[in-house]
C-alpha cells in the first residue's frame, strides 16, 4: 500500500499568503467602488451635511463662514459694472431679510453699496486706531457709552468665537478680546463704519436673534453680517427705497448727523441704482455658500482629498494645501494692537530706493519691540549673501522664511528671535519691530517673494522676485495709511515717560 505523501513544512501558510496576494486587491477594489458609490449619493443627496463632514474630516471646519452666491451671468454682469459680486450677493441677501421682516422695509441696493463704499472706501479701509483710545477721547458723543458698548461687543464676540471663525476679524480684533483696531474718528467698526452704541442696538435687537450662526455673531468684519447690519440698521432709522430724495436725508440722521454726507449718500446710491438699473436684481436667485478659511494641511489630507477629487467627490469650498504650496495665509506678521497702519503700500513711489521702481513691499508701522508673526507654517532661511541677513543703509536687520518656494520677508528688525533653519508655525513670534536700516520712524517693511534670496541678481527685481503681498494675504487685508513720522512722535513720546 502507498504510503501518503506530506506536505511539504509551510505549504499551507504559502498558499494562504498567496491567496490573500491574489484577492485582496479584488477585495480593495469592492470596498473602494462601494465607498465611492456611497460618498457620491450622499453628495448629491445631502451636499451641506456631505461637504460639512469631509471638512470636519480634514480638520477645517471650525474656521468656516458662509456667503451668497449669484450665478455666473450675474456675477459677470456686476463685476462689469465695477462692483465686487460677494458684496452685491449679500447686499441683496440683506435687503430680502429686510424686506420680509415685520416692517416689510424697502431698501435700495445702490444705498448698501453706497455706505460700504464711503465709509470704507469697498472695506479696504477698517481703521488703524485703538477703539477704546478713541472713545475715550471722544467730545460730541459720550465717551463712557461708547466705551461701554466697545466691552459689551469684545465679550460678545468671545463668546461667539470671532476670531477663529473669521480671519479678517483676526486682524483687528486683539487677541485677548480687550480690544479692537477701529476707524479713528468715533472708534467704527468695520466695513460699514458702526458706531460702537450703534452696534449694540443692532446686535442686541437685530442681529442676535438671527438663525444665521455668521449674522447672530454680529462680526461687523464679517462681509455678509455687515449687509445684514447695515440693512437692519436703514429700516430702523426709517429709512426707505421709497422714500424721496429730501425724506431719505432727513432719516440718513439716524446714520450720520453730517448735512452734506447724506446728501452725498443719497446721491451716489441714485447713480448706482442707475448703473444696475431699475430692477437692481430684485429676485434674483441667491445661494448660501460655506466658505473655510483655511486650507486642509498634511500627507493624510493630501491623500484624501487626491482619492476625492480622482472621483469628483471633493466639495467645491474645501481646499488642500499641497506639499510647498502657499495658500492664502490670511494673517498679519502683527497683532492688531501693535499694527499702527500702513505707513508705505505696495506699489507706492515715495521714500524708496531710485533703482526700485516702485516699494515692493507693505510697509506696517508699530512701535520697537513689538512681536512680529509668521504669516504661515516654513523653515527661516540663511541667506549666503550678508546684505540679506543685514543692510545697514536698506532693510537693516532681516528675516526670509520659506514656505514651500514662497518666502516672506520681514525687514528694519530690531532683533531676530529664531535662528536659522529653526522650523516655525502660523502666528509663532520670529522678530522684534525694528528701525535699523533706512528708516524715517520704526516699522516692519513685509515682502512676498517667489525667488531664494540667493538667486536674485538684483535685490529690487520682480515676478519672478517681488510679488504683491495682497495675493496671499487674502480679501480686505489692508488698513488706513498713516503717517510714519506720528509714529515716531509716538516712539519719542514713549521712551521720554
Amino acid at each position: 500500500m502507498r504510503g501518503k505523501r506530506g506536505h511539504p513544512p509551510g505549504s499551507c501558510l504559502l498558499r494562504m499568503i498567496l491567496l490573500a496576494v491574489l484577492l485582496l486587491p479584488t477585495l480593495l477594489c469592492i470596498v473602494t467602488l462601494s465607498a465611492v458609490a456611497v460618498l457620491g449619493v450622499f453628495k448629491d443627496t445631502i451636499p451641506d451635511w456631505y461637504e460639512q463632514k469631509i471638512a470636519e474630516f480634514l480638520g477645517i471646519d471650525n474656521t468656516a463662514s458662509s456667503t451668497y452666491k449669484l450665478d455666473v451671468k450675474d456675477e459677470e454682469t456686476i463685476i462689469s459694472l465695477g462692483f465686487d459680486p460677494e458684496v452685491v450677493a449679500n447686499s441683496l441677501a440683506a435687503i430680502n431679510w429686510v424686506a420680509e421682516g415685520e416692517k416689510k422695509t424697502k431698501i435700495d441696493l445702490g444705498m448698501m453699496l453706497t455706505i460700504r463704499q464711503y465709509e470704507s472706501a469697498g472695506g479696504t479701509n477698517m481703521g488703524s486706531c485703538s477703539a477704546k483710545a478713541v472713545a475715550a477721547e471722544l467730545t460730541n458723543i459720550d465717551p463712557a457709552v461708547e466705551l461701554a458698548a466697545i466691552d459689551w461687543h469684545l465679550a460678545y464676540w468671545r463668546d461667539h468665537r470671532v476670531i477663529s471663525r473669521n480671519p479678517i476679524a483676526a486682524k483687528y480684533i486683539f487677541d485677548d478680546y480687550s480690544g479692537y483696531i477701529g476707524h479713528c474718528a468715533a472708534a467704527e467698526m468695520g466695513s460699514q463704519g458702526i458706531l460702537p452704541s450703534t452696534g449694540l442696538k443692532i446686535c442686541r435687537d437685530g442681529l442676535s436673534k438671527s438663525s444665521d450662526e455668521d449674522v447672530a455673531s454680529c462680526d461687523y468684519w464679517l462681509p455678509k453680517t455687515a449687509s445684514f447690519a447695515t440693512a437692519w440698521w436703514l429700516q430702523a432709522i426709517g429709512y426707505s427705497a421709497e422714500l424721496s430724495d429730501e425724506e431719505k436725508v432727513a432719516k440718513l440722521f439716524g446714520w450720520n448727523q453730517l448735512l452734506g454726507y447724506r446728501q452725498d449718500l443719497v446721491r451716489r446710491a441714485a447713480e448706482i441704482n442707475a448703473q444696475f438699473g431699475a430692477s437692481t436684481f430684485a429676485g434674483t436667485q441667491l445661494d448660501i455658500q460655506t466658505q473655510y478659511h483655511t486650507s486642509a494641511q498634511g500627507f493624510l489630507a493630501e491623500i484624501v482629498s487626491e482619492f476625492l477629487g480622482l472621483f469628483g467627490l471633493l466639495p467645491e469650498n474645501v481646499s488642500v494645501a499641497a506639499s510647498g504650496e502657499a495658500q492664502e495665509w490670511l494673517g498679519l506678521p502683527l497683532k492688531p494692537q501693535d499694527n499702527l497702519g500702513i505707513t508705505q503700500d505696495w506699489k507706492a513711489t515715495l521714500l524708496i530706493n531710485d533703482a526700485a521702481p516702485f516699494h515692493e513691499g507693505i510697509d506696517w508701522g508699530c512701535r520697537v519691540g513689538a512681536p512680529i508673526l509668521a504669516v504661515a507654517d516654513g523653515t527661516v532661511v540663511n541667506p549666503a549673501h550678508p546684505a540679506y541677513k543685514y543692510d545697514p543703509v536698506g532693510w537693516g536687520i532681516a528675516l526670509w522664511i520659506d514656505h514651500g518656494g514662497i518666502f516672506s520677508f520681514y525687514g528694519h528688525l530690531n532683533k531676530l528671535l529664531v535662528n536659522y533653519g529653526d522650523p516655525v508655525k502660523k502666528g509663532d513670534v520670529v522678530a522684534e519691530c525694528g528701525r535699523t536700516g533706512f528708516v524715517t520712524g520704526p516699522h516692519l517693511h513685509f515682502g512676498v517673494t517667489n525667488l531664494h534670496p540667493d538667486k536674485f541678481t538684483r535685490w529690487y527685481q520682480l515676478d519672478p522676485g517681488w510679488v504683491s503681498p495682497y495675493d496671499y494675504l487674502g480679501k480686505w487685508s489692508g488698513n488706513t495709511v498713516v503717517d510714519l513720522a506720528a509714529v515716531e512722535v509716538k516712539e519719542v513720546e514713549e521712551s521720554i515717560k
